[in-house]
């Protein structure tokens, strides 16, 4: 028998087992969507899920599928975490509900048995999956506009979808200190801008701190050529046009996902 399950409780040998049935059933529905997560989104979630990282900042290029690694991320997370609270953070609670809740792309990302609940109000944007322990997690859709309605949540992991759009305030004054209670984990997912802002600033965050080997930290450039959707030859094609009209800045930044300041090269 392994050594890690001579380790184990019959109780524990279970609990895993019906965790690996669980995740198993969750990876085949979105296989047979043809959700499942291509090799760069991976990447991604490999470094959060088996490497523990803690601290995830992706920098992505255009149709990488940035919502859909944030979607994995949310359910799985859920599904795994009996009782979490999982937020989403939208620039603003409007794109977040337009994006992920009207056209139920959350509610239906994985596996319709999982989900006890679903409401959908002013306030916030919940719904409820039902893990093996019957003990509910939830997954909110929020917005970073109205920040001061975030004070003060305990979270169990917050994910900033386009970081770039999230003011100062959000991040240093409500959501880092959020995150205390509970030690929760932060991901961060985004195109980069084509100027400083507080975004500039957390990369720098995430580059010093993997420079200095924190292991709770993890930072990714994500090219937008990692998704296998994606037409090569559009790809060179539009890399000669805008290098050719003097705007290699934008390809860098919109497709190549590097940080390059201005529109033009």
């Amino acid at each position: 028998m392994n050594q890690t399950l001579q380790n184990l409780s019959d109780q524990e040998i279970q609990a895993a087992i019906r965790h690996s049935e669980t995740i198993g059933k969750f990876h085949d529905y979105l296989k047979s969507n043809n959700r499942f997560p291509h090799s760069g989104q991976l990447k991604v979630i490999r470094a959060f899920f088996r490497d523990k990282k803690r601290m995830v900042f992706a920098m992505c290029g255009r149709k990488w599928g940035k919502s859909e690694c944030i979607l994995y991320i949310a359910w799985r997370y859920a599904i795994e975490n009996p009782g979490a609270n999982v937020y989403i953070i939208a620039p603003t609670k409007k794109h977040g509900k337009d994006l992920y809740w009207v056209n139920k792309r959350l509610q239906s990302y994985g596996c319709k048995e999982f989900i006890s609940e679903e409401r959908d109000s002013e306030i916030s944007l919940v719904f409820n999956i039902k893990n093996q322990n019957d003990i509910p997690s939830r997954i909110f859709v929020e917005g970073s506009e109205n920040y001061n309605s975030l004070r003060g949540i305990n979270p169990d992991l917050v994910i900033y979808d386009e970081g770039r759009d999230h003011q100062a305030e959000f991040d240093i004054e409500v959501m880092r200190p959020n995150l205390a209670a509970k030690n929760a984990s932060l991901v961060v997912i985004s195109t980069p801008p084509d100027s400083e802002c507080h975004y500039i600033e957390m990369m720098k965050e995430w580059l010093l701190a993997v420079e200095n080997k924190d292991p709770s930290y993890f930072f990714i450039s994500a090219p937008s050529s990692d998704n296998p959707i994606i037409d090569k030859i559009w790809l060179e094609k539009e890399k000669a046009r805008l290098y050719s009209t003097g705007q290699g800045a934008v390809y860098e930044r919109e497709y190549n996902a590097k940080y390059v300041p201005g529109g033009a090269s």
